[in-house]
């Protein structure tokens, strides 16, 4: 995760939350996300921030990130009160990459890493290994290849031929 340095507000988007974050009528999270990044634009390092309002590092990241990458014309209140889906992957697996991310998998299990550390493994391996693609995989595209090959091994174990459709 690269660190975001300076963030440069307009007096119309400073302003706008700072009513964000004084309307009643708004809920809290969204509050939050407001003064995420009004603490960011102060200068305040991400952990700094993170820790004022009570969230995770990665939280406090993400919503500065996402505040930046916003599209332009899109109210501050819609940015900063939806979350993005998580649900829609950005990128396809093919067979070939899933392969890959399976043997990645079983050099995790043998060094005794969790699924943070997959990820991490594969977000530095994957344009090396000519899969530039995977550098958007999701944690949940991930749990599921790594259910997948545990499911198949012990089914291999028990001696019993793995199901083509039960992962399609």
């Amino acid at each position: 995760m690269a660190a975001i340095r300076g963030l440069y507000l307009t007096p119309e988007e400073r302003q706008d939350l700072i009513d964000i974050c004084n309307d009643r009528r708004i809920c809290e999270a969204t509050k939050t996300r407001a003064k995420i990044v009004l603490l960011k634009s102060q200068g305040k390092t991400t952990k700094a921030v993170a820790a004022e309002v009570g969230c995770s590092y990665v939280t406090a990241h993400d919503w500065v990130d996402r505040f930046l990458k916003r599209e332009k014309g899109v109210p501050l209140l819609k940015v900063l009160s939806s979350k993005p889906s998580t649900s829609v992957p950005k990128h396809t697996i093919t067979p070939a990459e899933e392969a890959w991310i399976m043997q990645v998998n079983e050099e995790r299990i043998r060094n005794n890493g969790n699924l943070a550390a997959l990820q991490r493994m594969i977000y530095a391996q994957a344009e090396q290994s000519g899969f530039p693609g995977l550098k958007d995989v999701t944690e949940a595209q991930l749990i599921r290849i790594a259910a997948k090959a545990r499911y198949n091994k012990d089914l291999a174990a028990l001696g019993i031929p793995a199901p083509e459709s039960a992962w399609n």
